[in-house]
């Protein structure tokens, strides 16, 4: 079965907003990304947030020059929103790992992701002179919500979650774990997913 010229203008027209002020998801400098867990209220998306800022690797100041030049020839370059092209599309409409807390796809949302990873090296290298006390995990145990707690006890407490791991992960992975605002833990599957 082929699709008619019109259908296939409509499923396909994205391909005509190169030089757009949007993408194709309609993203652009009057509608900013806004990534869905860059406020967030519980302490395992604080934790999760943390790990994604502590394994991620450092700002490189090269990556905003590719966009720029990426996007330079479409014209998508002059607004210091990167957002016409395939890999930004992808992270929008499928956010996982550092996607769900920044902006990674605009100027200011890459010195915001900078200044971040900066900071949590920081509160990392602290742990030598605190002697590994977790300062900033203190802090945010008193300003987050510790819910669900059962969940949050069997993946984050030290030396028990050697033992609870394994079964966290075929559990999360068969009925999905809570994190915050409908969005799971889904390792195994598709990396952070949501339900609808």
């Amino acid at each position: 079965m082929s699709l008619s010229k019109t259908d296939y203008e409509k499923r396909f027209g994205q391909r005509f907003t190169m030089g757009s002020s949007t993408n194709a998801l309609g993203y652009g400098i009057n509608n900013k990304y806004y990534p869905p867990l860059k406020n967030f209220n519980n302490l395992n998306t604080w934790i999760e947030r943390k790990m994604a800022l502590t394994f991620h690797a450092p700002p490189n100041p090269m990556l905003p020059v590719m966009y720029y030049l990426m996007g330079f020839a479409s014209t998508d370059a002059n607004d210091w929103y990167f957002y016409a092209n395939a890999q930004a599309a992808g992270d929008q409409v499928y956010p996982s790992g550092i996607h769900l807390f920044f902006d990674m796809y605009s100027v200011w949302g890459y010195l915001e992701f900078a200044w971040e990873w900066f900071v949590n090296l920081c509160w990392n290298l602290s742990y030598f002179l605190t002697f590994f006390i977790p300062v900033d995990l203190i802090i945010a145990s008193l300003s987050k919500s510790i819910e669900p707690l059962l969940q949050n006890i069997l993946f984050y407490v030290p030396v028990l979650n050697w033992f609870t791991y394994p079964f966290m992960f075929v559990w999360c992975n068969i009925f999905g774990c809570q994190l915050e605002n409908g969005w799971n833990y889904q390792w195994f599957l598709k990396g952070y997913s949501q339900r609808h």
